[in-house]
């Protein structure tokens, strides 16, 4: 459990080396087999598979209805429950803070780096595409923004509508980054950044399959 006074907390939950997450993140992308032509970076690539994965896996979204995030976030005086991303694989449900965890956990145990996003009263993440910041005009339109930081594009994704797609999720995302950068009611932390304060919490080996 945790308070969320300080945002940078949910670093300790994002555990990519764990083998649960690991091996889930290989196999996915060993079954795409390589096969694709794609004119994406490959990290946008591997991003949108281990998403649709997660849907297709059937992760769906559950409000913790003790201390919903929508409450929790920024009050020392509410105690979330946090759960680690095998167990929200486990479950196949989660909360925003839930999912963004598991969606960066994968992401990042292939080596696609994540920063985290806040709006208020919501958590989600983004995920740096690979791309140089000047190709942001290429990937983004009237649905779907990027978002520049330190000379790269990086895309956003809700992880509570996973069930939807990819696509969906970036649309989604995109309105959230759309209302709330330009208020400065945003925020952007890569996970880099908060590692030092909050490192992975160990866990011992899984039982879990």
């Amino acid at each position: 459990a945790l308070t969320w006074d300080d945002t940078r907390k949910i670093s300790s939950y994002i555990t990519p080396n764990e083998q649960t997450i690991s091996g889930f993140a290989a196999r996915v992308l060993a079954a795409a087999g390589g096969r694709e032509r794609i004119s994406l970076s490959r990290k946008i690539f591997q991003a949108m598979r281990l998403s649709d994965s997660l849907g297709t896996y059937g992760i769906a979204y559950v409000e913790d209805p003790e201390s919903p995030f929508s409450r929790a976030l920024g009050k020392t005086e509410i105690v979330d429950t946090g759960r680690f991303p095998r167990m929200t694989l486990y479950n196949r449900t989660g909360d925003c803070d839930d999912t963004t965890a598991l969606v960066g956990s994968l992401l990042e145990s292939v080596g696609i780096r994540t920063a985290i996003l806040t709006t208020p009263g919501h958590i989600f993440l983004a995920f740096d595409s690979g791309e140089p910041v000047e190709n942001v005009q290429y990937l983004s339109n009237e649905n779907l923004e990027v978002v520049s930081r330190g000379g790269r594009a990086w895309i956003p994704v809700e992880t509570t509508i996973l069930s939807q797609g990819f696509m969906a999720a970036w649309a989604s995302a995109s309105s959230l980054v759309r209302k709330h950068a330009p208020a400065g009611s945003f925020e952007f932390i890569p996970l880099s950044e908060m590692r030092d304060a909050y490192p992975a919490l160990p866990l011992p080996p899984s039982s879990i399959t």
